[in-house]
């Protein structure tokens, strides 16, 4: 009897192990399930379909969030530039429209705003940094238009010139596996969720894509290409300092107001306490130039009262009354 209680005994324990091993392996944040379940949210792929959002789509390429406010990254040569695009967000799987905000040619990068949405899980761009020889990825992207496809590998090498022939002078990370067709524009990651690159090409002996190996565009050009967005990493009320507009001038509202100009922001209201306020802001109030640039709708008011920075004052031409009027709002201390 003794030798049957110390069997079940021993069987117990080791059971009670097996169980502490199996959730302290669920729980390791190193175990890729629980790296990709961790990103994937700030992950997206890309359709130039522009049609309803509800209709199936061919997805051509991929792409990353790194800003709250609906801000996106992707390979300049895989969006247009003048065309309203579709975006799946992984994780979830909604769609949403697109369009390209800002490019850089030279280095293949192209920012997208996603319309009127807030993502909850983003990439932090800031934390990027230069990889070494040998480090892990990640990267979830469209592989032949196959959505939320999961890859890791190892840095083949952290900054490889000569990639690209007809821009040899640029350093590339190396990766040791292929930049598959529809990953262009795929975060590359390490296991914090910190951007190492975005992948964008591969090269190959015999210039099929059977074979070869993958190049991401490093992050330190990523951080620059950031810095010069003025809108990242602020949110829409920071930038327009209280003033909350009617997004569409309509006929309707022309004719009802008197106003002898069909293009311009109107103001709905100005934040109670906030610095437009302060500075005479009142509802109704036609916006028709920021900084002494012409508004022809929201798009371009955004844009332009972006470009100053938070520190700094920003003069509005305005018309109220059917006068034109001056106002300079000033940053709070």
């Amino acid at each position: 009897m003794k030798f049957f209680r110390f069997i079940r005994t021993l069987l117990s324990f080791v059971l009670i192990l097996s169980f502490i091993s199996s959730c302290e392996k669920e729980a390791n944040p190193t175990d890729p399930r629980n790296i990709f379940r961790s990103y994937v949210g700030a992950s997206f792929s890309i359709s130039l379909d522009s049609g309803p959002l509800e209709e199936p789509k061919v997805w051509i390429g991929s792409g990353f969030v790194f800003d709250k406010q609906g801000l996106g990254l992707t390979c300049s040569h895989v969006v247009p530039d003048d065309k309203k695009i579709v975006i799946r967000m992984g994780g979830t799987g909604k769609k949403f429209y697109a369009r390209t905000i800002k490019r850089d040619h030279e280095n293949d990068l192209a920012m997208l705003q996603i319309d009127n949405q807030e993502i909850p899980v983003v990439f932090n761009v800031a934390n990027s940094y230069e990889p070494e020889t040998g480090s892990p990825f990640y990267m979830i992207s469209t592989s032949f238009g196959m959505e939320e496809s999961f890859d890791s590998g190892f840095i083949a090498n952290g900054s490889r010139l000569g990639a690209d022939i007809f821009s040899p002078n640029l350093p590339f990370v190396q990766l040791n596996r292929m930049v598959l067709s529809g990953s262009s524009g795929a975060a590359v990651f390490d296991g914090n969720g910190k951007v190492l690159g975005v992948a964008r090409f591969q090269l190959s002996s015999d210039g099929s894509k059977r074979d070869g190996i993958g190049f991401a565009i490093p992050s330190s050009v990523l951080r620059e290409f950031v810095k010069s967005i003025p809108m990242a990493g602020r949110t829409k009320e920071e930038i327009q300092r209280g003033i909350v507009e009617i997004p569409i001038l309509t006929a309707h509202l022309i004719g009802k107001l008197g106003l002898k100009y069909n293009e311009g922001v109107l103001v709905s209201y100005a934040e109670p306490g906030s610095v437009a306020e302060k500075a005479g802001i009142k509802r109704y109030d036609l916006v028709i130039r920021v900084n002494g640039n012409s508004i022809k709708g929201a798009e371009e008011f955004y844009t332009e009262m972006a470009k100053a920075s938070r520190s700094e004052e920003v003069k509005l031409k305005i018309v109220r009354d059917h006068r034109e009027l001056e106002i300079k709002i000033i940053p709070s201390e």
